[in-house]
């Protein structure tokens, strides 16, 4: 790569990127974070492969973050008679019921009568209402409701397969996240140290007000730096409706523009990225953008022209991470995806770099800023003094990284450097913008604690004597250093 990549990549992992000699391929060419989807394999599965992804990285000495992706109230339909595929006609009516057997006794799908696995479709739904199955693929409306049955017509006609998807466009009442499902595997994540944990279907903020109850009952003592980060995936029209209240309890999002693209107008989904990329960065939440970033490379060697564009904008829209799904999944080219996204993304990175751009972020941004919270004024004063004073690092003394988001969203052209004593902490700054974390023991004092991380910074090689230095601090819980802000030259002792 020929220039310096500030946004972050996040990788699914799957069948096509399980070996150990792949994952360090990956971790080389450029992933931050990896995906769990716990939608698929099971949490022994799942346990072995980050076990053998921390080895691949403790191999090659690389924090990397791990990001377990709860599977949410996701509705599907059931079997197929036969196992094949159910053709759809156009204008006819079909049947749709749960079925809850399991084994012999599960009901399957078969011409005009389909299985769907969650009762709450049956129960919220009413005559007028619209379904989309297989990604939107096929279209029904609902003709008649009776007793646990929806009697719906067929408009878009096609081949209806086994486990597909079922999105209705409009809230499901009844379906609330997280759901049974989704606590153990908040348990299991918590358990085996995750990083990040994201919610998907989120319909509004009290879906994650539950699952911060759920994870703070696993967490011993409450500890901050233990807390995952919790990252919403906004695929549902009602989250839309909810974001500003979303964007309060939640540490990140993810614009999950597959499934968002079913239930919302295809053409609203780029106006929508916008909006949530500019809401979030402006609260300092953490921004993924997903869904079809390189899908052309599940089968090809090299992307088209319009995922590089796609992906370019993305990272002009102000998003801080990309995230790759089935293209590392299930893929023929997982390590060839990565090196292809992190090539596109450090061209498209340098163009935040300029002033123009930059000046047109700052306007964008708007002045969204909390008052109450010292952390928003020493964020923008460490920026603008780096600015002013052409700094060759803005370093960053925290202990949960809580105070980074705060200066990334202003998009300083000084790398960040983020110091903690919290290896937890450095994975999870996996996914800030521009920032390289790394491990400084906790100190006694202030004067310690700089004296320290000038001396690991200067062995690591990331500043040398005559560096001019912008030392901030957030939460280091120091005596006097929750509000740190200084100017420094590098000496010869340093």
């Amino acid at each position: 790569m020929s220039q310096h990549r500030l946004s972050r990549i996040v990788a699914t992992l799957g069948p096509a990127s399980s070996e150990s000699s792949v994952l360090r391929r990956m971790i080389s060419a450029g992933v931050n974070i990896f995906r769990f989807n716990m939608s698929h394999g099971t949490h022994d599965q799942h346990a072995q492969m980050m076990k053998r992804l921390r080895a691949a990285a403790e191999h090659l000495s690389r924090p990397v973050g791990i990001l377990v992706d709860l599977q949410g109230p996701k509705v599907r339909t059931g079997l197929n008679d036969g196992g094949g595929t159910i053709l759809l006609k156009r204008g006819e009516t079909i049947q749709m019921s749960f079925n809850s057997g399991r084994g012999k006794r599960q009901a399957v799908s078969r011409p005009g009568h389909i299985i769907v696995d969650s009762p709450q479709l049956t129960q919220d739904l009413s005559a007028g209402d619209h379904i989309l199955l297989d990604d939107g693929r096929l279209k029904l409306r609902v003709e008649k409701k009776t007793e646990g049955k929806l009697y719906a017509k067929v408009l878009r006609e096609g081949l209806l397969k086994e486990h597909a998807g079922v999105n209705v466009p409009g809230p499901l009442t009844s379906l609330k996240a997280p759901t049974l499902k989704d606590g153990r595997d908040a348990a299991f994540a918590v358990a085996q140290g995750a990083d990040f944990v994201a919610l998907s279907f989120v319909q509004s903020p009290d879906d994650i007000r539950r699952l911060k109850r759920l994870l703070t009952r696993r967490i011993k003592q409450g500890s901050a730096v233990k807390m995952p980060l919790i990252i919403a995936k906004l695929e549902k029209p009602a989250a839309l409706e909810h974001l500003d209240a979303i964007l309060e309890e939640v540490d990140g999002v993810m614009v999950a523009r597959g499934d968002l693209g079913v239930e919302l107008s295809l053409e609203k989904v780029p106006s929508w990225q916008k909006k949530i990329l500019q809401a979030a960065r402006s609260r300092s939440v953490y921004t993924i953008t997903a869904t079809e970033m390189l899908q052309s490379m599940v089968e090809n060697p090299t992307p088209t022209r319009a995922e590089v564009s796609d992906i370019a904008n993305a990272i002009l829209d102000g998003t801080d991470a990309l995230m790759l799904s089935a293209e590392t999944a299930v893929g023929r080219y997982p390590v060839e995806s990565v090196h292809f996204l992190s090539r596109i993304a450090a061209e498209a990175d340098q163009v935040w770099l300029e002033d123009t751009m930059r000046d047109f972020n700052s306007y964008a941004l708007g002045g969204w800023e909390d008052p109450k919270d010292p952390i928003h004024a020493i964020a923008r004063a460490a920026v603008d003094l780096a600015d002013f004073s052409r700094a060759r690092r803005l370093v960053v003394f925290t202990l949960t990284g809580r105070t980074v988001p705060y200066i990334t969203r202003h998009r300083p052209a000084t790398p960040i450097l983020a110091l903690t004593p919290h290896e937890e902490t450095q994975r999870k700054l996996c996914l800030a913008w521009n920032t390289t974390a790394l491990i400084l023991p906790r100190a006694a004092d202030v004067a310690e604690m700089m004296r320290n991380g000038l001396r690991l910074l200067r062995q690591k090689r990331w500043i040398r004597e005559g560096d001019t230095l912008v030392l901030a601090a957030g939460d280091a819980t120091l005596p006097h250093a929750s509000n740190l802000l200084r100017l420094v030259k590098v000496g010869p002792q340093d």
